[in-house]
């Protein structure tokens, strides 16, 4: 491919213009201390620590984002490139690909919706948002403290739940011996496949019970438990009480009937 002289032109004007740029000692440790806060704002995403990434948001002020206001579509750029920015932190922490996405897609279209003029605080607002709402991702699904295999387990319970599931047919689903993932999961997380498929169950059902008016056994049918009498004991064992108590405390405004997080640590705490 030929390429003319103008073109060459620019290209080493551009370089000569950073060559001059890396001798100014000061644009350098500035680009430095830019570089350094955004990836101590990153892990501190990837911890899942919100106030700890917010601190550096904000000491990074508006030194970061001053280069996105010339016009709306740089402030545009800016707020999509933050939240892929996030976006990546939390698959750092190992949370699955379908969590992440959900999110990430719901603040691109708010990104490409807004109207910046009509707001012009709303840029730092999104930021401080999308860093409570990513980092509150990481500390409900995080299984970076997991290995590869226990990790597979309960990403496939987890998208799984309404199937009959096993431990063998977990273990069948992720390629491992049975034996070996029974003794494996039970030594990371302190509890068995069978709690743990039960638990998903039960959190699940909770949700339902609050969000619908399903009558219990379509209830325990979509959670992948088929016989309603051992679906309520299974759901009184993890919960305290009968599915039709459950959703009568929930209307009367009980708020013991949170189910709160669905990440593990919360689970083996229930």
């Amino acid at each position: 491919m030929k390429t003319d002289e103008s073109t060459v032109d620019i290209r080493n004007k551009g370089i000569l213009e950073l060559d001059e740029k890396l001798l100014d000692r000061d644009w350098v440790e500035e680009i430095e201390d830019r570089y350094r806060i955004e990836n101590e704002m990153i892990n501190a995403v990837t911890a899942g620590n919100a106030e700890k990434a917010l601190e550096f948001f904000k000491e990074q002020g508006d030194r970061h984002y001053e280069r996105y206001t010339n016009n709306i579509e740089n402030v545009r750029v800016g707020l999509i490139t933050f939240n892929t920015l996030c976006r990546r932190a939390v698959a750092a922490a190992h949370v699955h690909p379908a969590y992440i996405d959900r999110i990430s897609h719901d603040y691109a279209d708010r990104i490409m919706k807004a109207d910046f003029e009509k707001d012009p605080g709303f840029t730092a607002r999104l930021c401080e948002e999308m860093i409570r709402k990513y980092c509150l991702l990481v500390r409900n699904f995080s299984l970076k403290k997991y290995s590869a295999v226990v990790q597979d387990a309960i990403n496939y319970i987890e998208f799984h739940y309404d199937d009959q599931l096993t431990l063998t047919s977990v273990a069948d689903a992720i390629g491992v011996n049975n034996k070996y993932l029974s003794s494996q999961f039970k030594k990371e997380t302190d509890t068995t496949i069978t709690d743990y498929i039960n638990n998903k169950r039960v959190r699940e059902a909770m949700r339902l019970l609050m969000l619908t008016d399903a009558p219990v056994r379509d209830i325990s049918e979509r959670v992948g438990i088929y016989d309603e009498n051992y679906f309520s004991r299974i759901f009184k064992k993890y919960s305290g009480v009968t599915p039709s108590k459950y959703r009568r405390d929930f209307k009367k405004g009980d708020s013991r009937t949170e189910p709160g997080s669905l990440a593990l640590d919360d689970m083996r705490n229930s």
